[in-house]
This record gives structure tokens, sequence and C-alpha cells, in this order.
């Protein structure tokens, strides 16, 4: 399957409805809440919203038909109606959005993308996972730029490993 298709980036939205539509976050978090694998039908998530929000059956069918457009549900015909599971995980979808803006950030604004993330990291560097935390190093403290082709183009880290280490790369201290 092809990478989810994630455009928006709101800023002033929390959590995951910084790339998605408010509805469209909704049905996510609903998709997301059932056992891994699980296929749910609209009816399934209409039940669920309609409560809260009183919206329409056909306005939950078009949403979530969006979001299999967008790869991040996967649809199948059942009978007369489609059933859905999530293309990937909620952790995946965030690590993917974040990659996703870090990289964008990078090729349009590196020197303040650079500039800010060295600010983070060193504030917040011992939190993060392993490989953030090498790949945030490389990208903001390698003074040779020698992993910056690895956020445009291959990424050469991985959290088993990395293909290609750089060799000037230091913790902060």
């Amino acid at each position: 399957m092809s990478e989810p298709d994630i455009t928006t980036l709101r800023l002033d939205q929390p959590g995951i409805r910084a790339a998605l539509g408010d509805l469209e976050a909704e049905i996510m978090d609903a998709v997301w809440r059932r056992p891994n694998g699980v296929w749910v039908t609209v009816r399934e998530i209409w039940d669920e919203l309609h409560p809260q929000r009183g919206i329409m059956y056909t306005t939950v069918m078009n949403t979530m038909t969006r979001l299999a457009r967008k790869r991040l549900l996967v649809a199948e015909k059942r009978g007369k109606a489609f059933a859905y599971r999530p293309a990937l995980s909620r952790e995946a979808f965030v690590d993917h959005f974040v990659g996703e803006a870090i990289e964008h950030l990078m090729l349009n604004f590196s020197g303040a993308t650079r500039s800010r993330l060295r600010r983070v990291t060193t504030r917040s560097f011992s939190s993060l996972h392993s490989c953030w935390r090498h790949s945030l190093a490389c990208w903001v403290l390698c003074p040779c730029a020698c992993c910056l082709s690895g956020i445009v183009g291959q990424r050469h880290w991985s959290c088993s490993g990395y293909r290609r280490p750089c060799w000037s790369w230091q913790p902060p201290t």
C-alpha cells in the first residue's frame, strides 16, 4: 500500500486534528479504538457518532470514502456495503505526519528548522526514543550536514539500526 495522502497542517489544532479535519479525526479515532485488524462499517461508526453530533449517515459515508482515497482507511466491498479498517496504526500515522512535516520544513526552511530543532533537542533530548534522538541529532547537530540527504532522500536511520551512520555526530552536552 502506498503512503497516506496528508497535505494539511493546521498548527492551531490539537493532536491528529492538525492533519485531519474534525470529522475525519473523530472517525479515525473511532476506527482506531477497535482491535487491530477489525473491519467496521459506516453504520457502526455512524451509530457511535450520531448521538453526540447529530450527523447524517451520508456525511459519515462520504468522509470514510474520502479517508480511503487518502489511504488512511482500507475499503472492502462486503455485500451491499463497504467495510473499512485502518491502513496504519495511530502511531504510524503520527510518525508519518511528523516525518513529512519535518522533511518539508527542512527542504524549504532548512536553516530556521535546524536552528529551532537544535533548541528543542537540547532541552528534551533525553526523553526522545533512541532512533529519534539519533536522527534529530544528525539533522540538527551534524556540522558537516552529511545527514541532510537522509531527510530529503533515503532515510538512513531506523529503530532497528542505521544503514549509514554519521561519523561526525556527537550527542549534545
